[in-house]
């Protein structure tokens, strides 16, 4: 079975594909998770968009596109949405499940991760990009950005 948004990808002009990219690595900075190589398009384990708060996710970003979403939203937490014969869909602004998230006790909360700074340095030194130490020690690039400017 063919993919809809990934075949249409093959049409996507380069200003379309390099705005997801950006979107997609935006989202994983923003929530300490590594974006899938090829976007997900090669499957098994690599499917998605990007990995993280121990989630799978696949990242949309439309110009004007999601607007009736953002009006529903408007003045409340969250929204559910079901169509005839499908699960349901929550969507909420980030910062609402980030607050969730970081509440003491939560389930799937991210749990603080103590970084080997010295290691973290040691790797640096050694020639290895940040995206792939990020990797290595399970933090996200800003964080392996802000021990080296510490140093």
């Amino acid at each position: 079975m063919v993919d809809k948004d990934r075949s249409a990808g093959l049409l996507m002009g380069l200003s379309q594909r390099q705005k997801g990219l950006r979107r997609e690595r935006e989202f994983a900075e923003l929530t300490g998770g590594h974006r899938v190589p090829l976007s997900g398009a090669a499957g098994g384990e690599y499917t998605g968009d990007v990995k993280a708060l121990g989630l799978t996710w696949e990242v949309k970003a439309r110009a004007a596109g999601f607007r009736e979403l953002y009006r529903w939203l408007e003045g409340k937490d969250a929204l559910a949405l079901k169509a005839d014969r499908q699960e349901w869909l929550v969507v909420l602004p980030y910062e609402t499940l980030r607050a969730m998230l970081d509440r003491p006790g939560s389930p799937g909360g991210r749990p603080r991760v103590k970084v080997p700074v010295q290691k973290v340095l040691h790797t640096l030194s050694e020639g290895v990009s940040v995206s792939a130490v990020a990797r290595e020690f399970g933090v996200s690039r800003r964080t392996v950005n802000r021990i080296r400017a510490q140093s």
